[in-house]
C-alpha cells in the first residue's frame, strides 16, 4: 500500500544540516529539498495537532522509521534522475534515524514549531527576500 503525502503551507528550514557542514558538496539545508520537505511535513503531523488536522489518517499514521524511509526514497529518486549531483542521502538518513532525532520525534511541538504561516506572513517574508523558489527542471538524459 501507498500512502499519498501532500504537504501544506509550512515554515522549513529546509534540512536541518549544521550550519559548519553546509560547506560539504550534498550536505546544504536544500542538497535534498523536495525529501526534506516531506520529511519536514511528517513530523509536523507527528508532532504538532493544529497540523495533523489537516492531513490524511494514511499521513499521520507514519512512524519514526518510516519517515527516513520515505526522506530515503525520496532522496534516492531525485539522485537517480541526475537533479542532485553530491550524494550524500546515506549520512543524511543515518542522521534523521538517529537517538536524538528519535527524542525530537517524541517531544510535542512547542507554539514556534507548530506556528502556521499565514498570508501575511508570507507577505512580510517575501517583501525583503526570496525565501525559496524551488522548481525541479526537467530530466536531463546522460550520454554514454
Amino acid at each position: 500500500m501507498t500512502t499519498a503525502i501532500d504537504p501544506q503551507d509550512m515554515f522549513t528550514d529546509g534540512g536541518s544540516v549544521p550550519q559548519m557542514l553546509w560547506g560539504i558538496p550534498g550536505l546544504s539545508p536544500w542538497a535534498l529539498g523536495p525529501a526534506y520537505i516531506m520529511h519536514d511535513w511528517i513530523f509536523l503531523l507527528h508532532r504538532c495537532p493544529n497540523f495533523a488536522v489537516k492531513a490524511t489518517p494514511q499521513e499521520r499514521a507514519i512512524t519514526f522509521d518510516q519517515s527516513a524511509l520515505v526522506l530515503a526514497q525520496v532522496g534516492k529518486a531525485l539522485i537517480e534522475t541526475g537533479l542532485v549531483e553530491d550524494n550524500m542521502l546515506e549520512p543524511i538518513v543515518w542522521a534523521v534515524r538517529t537517538r536524538y532525532a528519535r527524542d525530537l520525534w517524541e517531544a510535542p511541538g512547542t507554539a514556534k514549531d507548530c506556528e502556521e504561516p499565514s498570508a501575511v506572513t508570507f507577505r512580510t517574508l517575501t517583501s525583503s527576500r526570496k525565501v525559496v523558489d524551488f522548481k525541479i527542471p526537467p530530466v536531463r538524459r546522460r550520454r554514454i
